[in-house]
């Protein structure tokens, strides 16, 4: 889906932002009170406002249809690998706004955030189902992975010690740097990026379910688009060594948290992957 690429790039910019701020509450008066309530709700009006603005001019110029959005259910993506995309970037966005209501609202029930994420997501697959072009429709698939998201985040905060990890990363490594060069074409030209430089995501890259065990060492299973031309899954054992995890833990400094917030959420480890088409690919 064409938005989630500017819902993802949003959540990992901001996710990675808020994992720096230390959440600790003091007391306050009244004015550092109303303060603190105005910087939440101006950033959760930029990310709503500039971001349904922009997604508006670049996707879907010509307006939308005064329809049920459920009267046009389908899927144009049918790779499991787009679903699981759409539960990260739900993992993401749910910790974004959790620690804007928890820092700025002191709100600290996980289930307002958890329904505003699932809400925003939601009118996505609803806008795409409206938009005049008819080039998208009401994804149950995306909606599924969407809510599958926001449950495997509250699963994570409700289990802080997990080993499970879901993440993000690169299957195709020869595409990685001319697709990350290209993302700017995202923003300024979508047929360009997408049809000239023939950058199909769900090729090049990969979403991974691992479990991390003692000394850093992990295992789990992968997904990908098995080609361009294909409707078909690709499934991946994958086994590795978190090198960022190990080198985090040697001493304190000031890019732990930075290091932290990689390794969770991407995978960038000295790893290797069987895929059942007999392919090997590293990290």
């Amino acid at each position: 889906m064409r938005i989630m690429n500017l819902n993802l790039l949003t959540a990992i910019i901001m996710s990675f932002a808020f994992s720096q701020n230390n959440l600790l509450i003091n007391q306050e008066s009244s004015r550092e009170k109303n303060k603190r309530i105005l910087i939440g709700s101006v950033l959760l009006g930029v990310e709503y406002i500039s971001g349904y603005s922009l997604a508006y001019k670049m996707w879907w110029p010509e307006g939308f249809r005064k329809i049920n959005p459920f009267s046009n259910i389908g899927e144009k993506e049918p790779f499991f690998v787009d679903e699981i995309i759409h539960s990260f970037g739900n993992v993401l966005s749910q910790d974004i706004h959790y620690k804007i209501m928890k820092k700025y609202f002191h709100i600290n029930s996980p289930w307002p955030s958890m329904i505003l994420t699932s809400l925003s997501w939601f009118s996505i697959e609803a806008l795409d189902a409206m938009e005049k072009r008819n080039g998208w429709r009401f994804s149950i698939n995306d909606e599924l992975g969407n809510l599958a998201g926001v449950a495997f985040w509250y699963y994570k905060y409700n289990h802080p010690n997990s080993h499970l990890y879901l993440r993000l990363g690169f299957r195709q490594w020869g595409n990685a740097i001319s697709f990350v060069q290209d993302l700017p074409l995202l923003f300024t030209d979508r047929d360009v990026f997408g049809k000239q430089h023939n950058h199909d995501k769900y090729t090049i890259l990969k979403t991974e379910l691992i479990y991390m065990f003692k000394q850093n060492v992990y295992t789990g299973i992968a997904v990908s688009r098995a080609s361009p031309n294909s409707q078909n899954n690709v499934w991946g054992v994958t086994v590795g060594w978190d090198i960022i995890n190990y080198l985090n833990q040697l001493k304190p400094g000031w890019y732990n948290t930075t290091f932290d917030f990689i390794r969770k959420n991407f995978s960038m480890n000295i790893s290797i992957t069987y895929w059942d088409d007999r392919r090997i690919t590293p990290i």
